[in-house]
């Protein structure tokens, strides 16, 4: 072979090189668009979650429990509510909630840090709560 014929070929190969690198780069760039459009639709139906879907998802004793822990705080009994949303998280962690009332129970005992955390932690668990939880993070802020 001479040599004209091997740079032709090295330069043929060069040219398929870059195709393929050319075709890989926009498949990666289709497939990073399609997985963020999907990833921000899932986050969103997450965050939608309505109260009924709460309820259905968290079930009728989550329910019972808010009559509860509101009975306590019109009672000013904020120690035992303390006990009882700590009792709650122990058994259902990812309970909002029991974060959530347990905030509110450090809000009114003045525990600004355990309140903010508490509150923080049932808006994450459950996006949809923060309409409950905002006003308290937002007079936490305040003071």
């Amino acid at each position: 072979m001479d040599d004209s014929k091997i740079l032709i070929q090295i330069r043929n190969s060069l040219y398929v090189l870059i195709a393929l690198s050319a075709i890989t780069l926009v498949v990666g760039v289709i497939l990073n668009v399609y997985i963020t459009k999907y990833l921000a639709e899932e986050s969103r139906r997450l965050t939608d979650y309505s109260l009924d879907e709460m309820r259905s998802h968290y079930g009728e004793v989550e329910e019972d429990l808010v009559s509860e822990y509101d009975d306590l705080i019109e009672k000013g009994e904020l120690e035992e509510l303390v006990s009882r949303c700590e009792a709650l998280l122990a058994e259902r962690p990812l309970s909002p909630t029991g974060h959530f009332y347990l905030g509110v129970a450090h809000f009114h005992l003045g525990n600004k840090k355990l309140a903010e955390k508490s509150l923080r932690e049932a808006k994450s668990i459950a996006p949809a709560w923060k309409s409950s939880t905002d006003p308290y993070l937002e007079a936490l802020l305040e003071k």
